[in-house]
C-alpha cells in the first residue's frame, strides 16, 4: 500500500477507500454470490487474533463454547414477533432439499438467540440448572439490499447469550460479557482504528491514526 495514489479520497468516498484498503492489503475478496466476501489468509488471521484474545477471557468466567445449527425452522422465527418484524425482509429461506420441497421452510441463521432459546427451554427445568452460560462463535446471514461499509456485509463474529435469573449469578457476570468483547477488540484494533474525532487511547497513550 505504498502507492497512496491508488487510494480514493477517504473524505469524499469512504466506502471506496475502505474496500480499496482491504484489496491492497490482501485481506479479502468478493465471493461468487452477490453480497459475499472471502477471508483471505492474512485477513482470516486477524479474526483468529480476535478469538485468541477474547476466548480465554470468556472461558475464565466459566462460559463454554457451543455450536447450534445453521438452519432454523420458520416456526421458531415466527414465535418472536420482534424477529419477524425486523428480519422478515432480510431472511434467506431454504424451501427445497434433496430435490424435494421441505415440509417447513428453514431460515439460514439471521441471529443467534432464536435457536438457542428453543434448546434452553428444554435444558433449563429449574433454578438448579442456572446459570447456563454459553458462547457461540458463528456467522449470521441477513439479506441486505442497502450497501454497507462493512468488511463482511453478511457476517457477524458471534455473541455470548446467557439466560439466567439475577439472584443466581454474581453481578459481575451480568455485566462482564459486553466489556470482555470491548476489551478484546480494543486490545487488537485500537492501535490502528480510524475515527472521525481522533484515535482511541491504548494504555493511556494515544493510538496512531490510520490515514
Amino acid at each position: 500500500m505504498s502507492d497512496k495514489k491508488l487510494l480514493p479520497s477517504k473524505h469524499d468516498h469512504p466506502s471506496d477507500w475502505y474496500t480499496t484498503i482491504l484489496r491492497l492489503a490482501d485481506l479479502a475478496d468478493y465471493g461468487p454470490a452477490k453480497g459475499t466476501m472471502i477471508f483471505k489468509p492474512y485477513g482470516y488471521s486477524l479474526w483468529e487474533m480476535v478469538q485468541q484474545a477474547m476466548d480465554p477471557q470468556i472461558k475464565a468466567h466459566g462460559v463454554g463454547n457451543a455450536y447450534f445449527p445453521l438452519f432454523i425452522p420458520m416456526s421458531l422465527i415466527q414465535k418472536e414477533a420482534s424477529h419477524v418484524e425486523g428480519f422478515a425482509p432480510e431472511l434467506a429461506v431454504v424451501t427445497h432439499g434433496g430435490g424435494e420441497e421441505l415440509e417447513e421452510p428453514l431460515v439460514v441463521r439471521p441471529t443467534s438467540e432464536t435457536i438457542m432459546y428453543n434448546s434452553y427451554a428444554k435444558w433449563i427445568q429449574s433454578y438448579r440448572d442456572l446459570p447456563m452460560m454459553m458462547n457461540q462463535w458463528n456467522n449470521v446471514v441477513r439479506w441486505k439490499s442497502v450497501p454497507r461499509r462493512s468488511c463482511v456485509p453478511a457476517n457477524s463474529c458471534g455473541r455470548k447469550v446467557t439466560p439466567h435469573m439475577p439472584h443466581t449469578m454474581k453481578p459481575s457476570h451480568c455485566k462482564s460479557g459486553p466489556w470482555r468483547c470491548m476489551r478484546g477488540f480494543t486490545a487488537i484494533g485500537s492501535p490502528w482504528m480510524a475515527t472521525s474525532a481522533g484515535s482511541l487511547p491504548v494504555n493511556g497513550s494515544p493510538a496512531p491514526m490510520l490515514r
